[in-house]
């Protein structure tokens, strides 16, 4: 905060100087900011178009991702979407309790929303849900269900797309609901060009990277083989993806942390993934 909007005494301005802020989205990015004005603002309110699953960082006294590891991971695939949604219910409830949508597909099918103070800061009402906007005019803005707001910040954590524009037209475009990249790594066409890190798992990404890493000195020195049919190792890839993901551009590069990571391994291994 500007030292020009605190007081002498270095204390929070007061309630009238505090900026009113909205928010727009439900993703991790969303609900950070939102949390984060929330503490100082005179009113945070955030906008969903959407149901999101929100997921506390631990559950049962360990982090959510070692909860699934230990436990969701133990149970038949059929059973992990059920067991995951029962337990969030139990825990949290439900969406439309808070004042938020509730989601359409399962908590494994969707990119998490990985927050812990979301739902309290809501229920404490630090955080105002509100649907999705319908207009937008200078600081004023109206929602679907009719309701309007005057705003001085307005945030859009609406996403963003996957491209690299200082690569040839039609190399680096992934802005779409497909990255046809085999692991998310190796294009088709250039066996010189690499991507690390492309995806978003249901997991941490950083372990998953590092096994990236580890396959590409492996090409460079020929130690690794590409499939000899690229194209439809990829298309394979892309036709069997770790659960039923929606088909939009964020969840192009959604992977499961376990399945991917076993792909990567056994690639390292001298076996084919797909």
């Amino acid at each position: 905060m500007p030292e020009s909007a605190r007081t002498p005494q270095g204390a929070p301005p007061a309630a009238s100087a505090r900026p009113r802020v909205c928010v727009i989205g439900g993703g991790n990015s969303a609900c950070d900011i939102a949390v984060e004005t929330g503490r100082v603002s005179a009113r945070t309110c955030i906008s969903m178009r959407r149901g999101y699953w929100f997921i506390a960082k631990f559950l049962m006294g360990v982090p959510s991702d070692v909860l699934n590891q230990r436990v969701m991971r133990k149970l038949p695939k059929r059973l992990r979407q059920p067991a995951m949604k029962l337990t969030l219910r139990l825990v949290q409830g439900r969406n439309r309790e808070y004042g938020l949508p509730e989601p359409e597909h399962g908590p494994l099918e969707v990119h998490p929303t990985i927050n812990s103070e979301l739902l309290y800061f809501i229920r404490h009402g630090r955080i105002h849900p509100r649907p999705d906007l319908q207009e937008w005019e200078g600081k004023t803005v109206t929602f679907v269900d009719g309701t309007s707001e005057d705003f001085d910040a307005i945030v859009a954590a609406t996403g963003f797309e996957t491209s690299y524009p200082y690569l040839p037209a039609g190399v680096g475009d992934y802005s779409g609901t497909e990255v046809p990249l085999y692991l998310k790594v190796f294009h088709p066409r250039y066996e010189d060009l690499f991507f690390i890190g492309l995806f978003q798992p249901l997991g941490c990404i950083w372990p998953l990277a590092d096994v990236q890493g580890r396959l590409v000195p492996r090409a460079i020195r020929g130690e690794w083989t590409r499939p000899k049919d690229m194209a439809g190792a990829i298309q394979r890839e892309m036709e069997r993806p770790d659960y039923a993901f929606p088909k939009t551009p964020r969840h192009a590069v959604e992977v499961d942390f376990h399945e991917f990571r076993k792909r990567l391994e056994r690639e390292l291994a001298g076996r084919r993934a797909f």
